[in-house]
């Protein structure tokens, strides 16, 4: 049903003139409201309006239905509070039901220097020469960003979502720049003072928060029509019959001056990307043009406004000589979504903002899809794995449906959760269901509300139309409950004769509770092997003999899934498919595409095997009710993969869990259940699973890197939330010794063997055991990737490369690896022109001599090349010393980065308890100049990113002390807390950098003394909530994670301890002395710093950000030309 705030009106058209004086930050506008009333004797018109100055004399309103034209002279009444204007008509006038009416209404405004929203106006400085003599001049820019509901700053109107109406966009500007707008311009003269009037060509039906007009000065890089093939109804005397026509599109990238040619890459990807999209949905892009532009100073990294789509200059640009296939593969992600949403989004955008969800998700996941049609040499699914899917966990509080009543649509925000969560379910329907139904829903949806709003429960409905399944009961599960489910399975009987086997699976709450002060969970309740036993609590699982099956009939299309790629691919290449029956390729929504089939009264029939062994034998039907659901579960779409041990081909068996116990009967013991993650829920398999066949699938790559990664990721988690013991964690690792060089498998390993240092460090007695088992674990690894880049080898096993000398050398205390460093290091104090590699730098800071760290902060300093400058301090940020730290946080506080490299050079204080405590007491003393310099969404990420690797309840007290109550808290600590004024020089920056190299102490500086691409737009004035209510969320999460991590250690630490002495020794003579080959000592000579750009270093802990869109890596290289660059050209070619 439709929320709207503003009821009884609808708007019809809009045409807005503007005259923006970018000089004096100050516009004046005329707009004109067609509008109609849905309710009788209304003697009132209510707008939104906000920091409008409205010039009450000259508001008119008058009918278009009537011939008179009679206008009336409303009172006007503005309503700061509520961000509203009321213009009422004399006692005597009243609008008419269903007439239509016009508003006129002058008024003027500021254009915002200081937020990102609204109509706002950046600068970006331009060096100019005139006659020799050189001065910075000020270019002025002013930029629109009306999402979610900042048009209302622009001019009044009714800017809720549901409301889809025509613009007519006229904009007075100086001659000299150029306007743009989301449609192309209409008309352009000259008309007095060198002001020229540009008018745009009317917008389709559409939201106020997709409008967008920009003007300043850009260069422009053009790329060849796009010509889409349209069939057009015609009709004459005789006949009906369709035309073929082709439709062109006007491709254009728009730049800040002198940046164009870096445009190039990302104007190829949006061409293929349109191409894709247009060909995918079956539905072409509809509108005349499409332009890419990047703004100086923009809310969020991009904005998918119709037409004219803004960047921030790091989402789109490229330098062809420095950048490498990651930074390539970011930036088509980046383009790939907001053309996504051009469909999803755009031409069907969402009624209310609690369904903000499933547009994001959709445009998440789909942005993955195109990357990988794009670039497919790319793995694109590994980066979704480490970012998206683990995220997702990490939000479980989050819940994606929220009531419309409950949203504040005037500080609503797109949170992070939102694209990791949405765009996982997103994938789970669509690998669920397969690839044709979830394209033909997709379809049947965009073009029944295309120009028009829909709902959440209008896509979701449209999947269960053509699927026949319980979509909006599954969905209705996964968006309004907290926390996630947990799945065990058991195998309970064994055919020897078949080969065949029944499993139970068992589902629970991975967290059962969150109260700010603390989260109850599993671990804290129970150590038990079988934690789904009825002993724990009345919330947990009742013993049911009553089992439910749903099987369902899958159709041939889903047995080959092109879109996908290779996610339901097994190891071998072969595909995997599905039991399945005919299917139409072109399915109705009334037609019965797939089925649910269910145990007959719920019950097994036992029959006795040989040996007195025991299996379930089913009768099945075809009802597909779900009245016996409990309500307390989830419905959980489960996958499970059947591989042969003879590498026959795999098969997927699908099901719907909807009960808290499930019976199901394989045809094979050998089985993962979670194919590929498809799902997101967590898989706890018991011993006579694990042990039996799943170890040797995994050490033998008899299932495909996806489902290695689970495996191994979903026991990790387990253990964090008490469902099993570290020691079967660090067990099941030996079955990774040799691993193929597979990032999306190794980089989780490498995070979680990280965080599991962190926590053993505080155990003096384990933390050396732990040493020797990194070495052993990484070892042949090691071997295989050597020191020195092989020519061509992908970015993935660069990066690998540096994470596992970080491992080696930081963690395991590797002699042969810091031996190693040192050398190599020392040639870079000789040769100032060498190139740095960040791991070695690392390795040094972590074990740095005063010799070692003044080397360091000397070739900090002496770099020319920003390059090098920022590898040496990622290296830095590893510094052991207490002395080395304070001085080291001063440095990065006076860093010219960007602030998500401040954030990963944080991240390198957190991996040892020393630099952590001293990291912890520099945010409490200054957190007041962070509060003042930076917004919300950055506290958020740098305290998610940086506060997760505490380990003691006195540490959690701690954290939630300062945050939950600041006001006391230093007081309560006696800490006394800095803060500093912003004021910056390059001469002071470099001042203060010689005084850290030079002084025998430091003391703790602000942040703000050298500002980044936030600070220059926000302002300095400290809030009155120091602590934001989102912060103290995410840092009662974190305070929760330090006691369950302090719960894991004291629990454990017998079992880890006898693992150590008894059980390790064996396993390291089983698994760490075969087909380790020699470490070259003369490996190929490719340069290390070219292989690299330090700057991917940073995601060795988790490559994660609180970005709205998307992840933003920094990583950079000057090798030769990358494969990524070749795919595509600027032609006709229709792709």
């Amino acid at each position: 049903m439709s929320f709207r705030r503003l009821k009884y009106v609808s708007p019809l058209h809009y045409e807005v003139e503007l005259t923006p004086n970018l000089e004096h930050a100050h516009f004046e506008g005329i707009v004109k409201i067609d509008f109609v009333l849905n309710k009788e004797n209304v003697t009132q018109l209510v707008l939104y309006s906000s920091n409008l100055v409205i010039e009450t004399n000259s508001v008119h309103i008058y009918s278009l239905s009537s011939p008179s034209t009679i206008q009336w002279k409303p009172t006007v009444t503005l309503n700061e509070k509520h961000e509203t204007v009321e213009f009422s008509l004399d006692h005597h006038q009243t609008f008419l039901l269903n007439e239509t009416y016009r508003i006129e209404i002058k008024f003027n405004g500021q254009l915002q220097t200081s937020q990102l929203q609204g109509f706002y106006r950046t600068e970006h400085p331009k060096m100019e020469d005139n006659n020799g003599n050189v001065r910075m001049k000020r270019n002025y820019y002013a930029i629109t960003q009306m999402s979610p509901t900042h048009c209302r700053r622009v001019f009044p109107c009714l800017d809720e979502p549901s409301f889809r109406t025509t613009f007519d966009i006229i904009l007075h500007v100086p001659q000299h720049l150029l306007a743009l707008s989301n449609m192309p311009i209409l008309s352009e003269k000259l008309v007095e003072n060198n002001i020229k009037r540009v008018q745009f060509q009317r917008t389709p039906v559409m939201p106020t928060f997709l409008l967008c007009f920009i003007v300043g000065q850009f260069d422009v890089l053009k790329a060849d029509p796009i010509e889409l093939t349209e069939f057009i109804t015609t009709t004459s005397s005789n006949a009906t019959q369709d035309v073929k026509e082709t439709r062109k599109i006007d491709l254009c990238a728009y730049t800040l001056p002198g940046k164009a040619d870096d445009a190039l890459f990302a104007l190829k990807c949006a061409r293929r990307a349109l191409y894709y999209f247009s060909n995918l949905f079956e539905l072409n892009y509809p509108l005349p043009k499409l332009d890419l532009i990047t703004v100086p100073g923009l809310y969020y990294p991009a904005m998918e406004n119709w037409g004219l789509v803004t960047f921030k200059e790091e989402e789109l640009l490229l330098c062809e000589k420095r950048s490498n296939d990651i930074q390539y593969r970011n930036v088509c992600q980046s383009v790939t979504h907001e053309i996504a949403h051009q469909w999803f989004g755009n031409l069907v955008s969402i009624n209310w903002w609690n369904d903000v969800y499933v547009i994001e998700g959709f445009a998440k996941w789909f942005e993955y899809l195109a990357t990988d049609h794009c670039l497919p040499e790319v793995n694109v699914f590994s980066e979704f794995f480490y970012t998206q899917y683990i995220r997702y966990f990490e939000y479980r509080l989050n819940t994606l449906h929220i009531e419309p009543e409950d949203i504040d649509e005037k500080t609503f925000s797109f949170e992070g959760f939102i694209y990791s969560k949405g765009s996982c379910l997103m994938r789970m329907i669509h690998l669920f269901i397969g690839d044709k139904a979830f394209l033909t829903a997709t379809r049947y949806y965009l073009k029944k509300f295309q120009y028009s709003t829909a709902t959440a429960n209008d896509f979701w409905l449209c999947i269960e139309e053509i699927t026949h399944l319980p979509i909006r009961k599954i969905i209705q599960t996964w968006c309004t409950k907290q926390s996630y489910p947990v799945v065990s399975v058991n195998m309970i009987s064994y055919d020897e004769s078949t080969g065949s086997c029944d499993i139970e699976l068992k589902q629970v709450s991975y967290c059962q509770g969150h109260h700010q002060k603390q989260i109850t969970c599993v671990c804290e309740q129970t150590t038990s092997t079988d934690i789904l036993k009825d002993t724990i609590c009345s919330c947990h699982i009742r013993k049911n003999v009553n089992y439910s099956c749903r099987r369902l009939n899958r159709s041939k299309s889903d047995s080959s899934i092109s879109v996908l790629s290779d996610q339901l691919i097994v190891s071998d290449g072969t595909n995997v498919s599905s039991s399945s029956s005919s299917s139409s390729s072109n399915i109705h929504p009334n037609s019965t595409a797939m089925k649910c089939a269910s145990i007959s009264n719920g019950l097994p029939r036992r029959k006795t095997v040989s040996n007195d062994q025991h299996f379930l034998n089913f009768e099945h039907n075809l009802d597909g009710d779900l009245s016996h659901n409990n309500s307390n579960c989830w419905v959980i779409p489960i996958t499970i993969l059947c591989y042969d041990e003879n590498s026959n081909p795999s098969t997927v068996e699908k099901f719907l869990m909807d009960k808290q116990r499930l019976v199901i009967h394989l045809k094979t013991a050998h089985f993962k259940v979670n194919a590929t993650c498809s799902g997101t829920y967590r898989v706890l398999y018991q011993d006579n699973v694990l042990n039996n066949n799943l170890r040797e699938a995994i050490k033998t790559n008899k299932i495909n890197e996806y489902d290695r990664f689970n495996v191994e990721n979903d026991l990790h988690s387990l253990v964090m939330g008490g469902f099993s013991s570290l020691v079967d964690y660090l067990r099941l690792l030996f079955c990774y010794i040799h691993e193929n060089d597979e990032e999306t498998v190794w980089k989780d390993i490498e995070s979680n063997i990280i965080r599991i240092a962190t926590m053993l460090e505080y155990d003096q007695s384990l933390i050396e055991y732990y040493r020797k088992y990194i070495v052993d674990v990484h070892k042949t690894l090691y071997y295989k990737l050597g020191w020195t880049a092989v020519s061509g080898e992908s970015t993935s096993r660069a990066r690998l490369r540096s994470f596992v000398l970080i491992i080696l050398g930081n963690i395991g205390y590797d002699e042969e690896v810091i031996s190693e460093a040192r050398r190599r290091f020392q040639s870079y104090v000789n040769d100032s022109n060498e190139p740095i590699w960040w791991p070695i730098c690392a390795i040094i800071a972590h074990h740095a001599s005063q010799s070692d760290f003044i080397s360091l902060i000397k070739m900090y300093i002496q770099r020319d090349k920003q390059d090098d400058r920022l590898r040496c301090l990622f290296g830095l940020s590893y510094v052991q010393n207490p002395h080395f730290i304070q001085r080291t946080l001063d440095l990065i506080s006076f860093a010219q980065i960007r602030l998500h490299e401040r954030i990963e050079a944080y991240k390198g204080f957190c991996l040892s308890k020393v630099g952590r405590d001293y990291y912890c007491r520099y945010i409490e003393e200054n957190w007041q100049s962070f509060r003042s310099n930076y917004n919300d969404e950055y506290l958020e990420a740098i305290i998610r990113e940086t506060f997760g690797y505490f380990s003691t309840t006195s540490e959690a007290n701690r954290i939630e002390d300062f945050f939950q109550q600041y006001e006391q808290f230093h007081e309560k600590y006696n800490i006394s807390t800095i803060a500093t004024t912003t004021t910056t020089t390059t001469n002071n920056h470099n001042r203060n950098i010689n005084m850290l190299t030079l002084s025998p102490s430091s003391t703790t500086t602000d942040l703000s003394d050298y500002p980044d691409d936030l600070t220059s737009y926000t302002t300095t004035t400290p809030p009155q909530l120091m602590v934001p209510p989102k912060l103290k969320e995410v840092a009662s999460i974190i305070a929760h994670t330090a006691r369950s991590r302090a719960s894991v250690l004291k629990r454990d630490h017998y079992h880890l301890l006898k693992f150590f002495q008894n059980e390790y020794p064996k396993l390291r003579a089983q698994y760490c002395t075969i087909n380790i080959e020699p470490f070259l000592e003369t490996p190929p000579e490719v340069d290390l710093a070219h292989e690299t750009n330090g700057a991917e270093i940073y995601t060795l802990l988790n490559e994660t950000s609180n970005d709205r869109k998307r992840k933003i890596s920094t990583t950079e290289s000057t090798t030769t030309m990358p494969s990524a660059r070749k795919f595509i050209r600027l032609s006709t070619t229709n792709e």
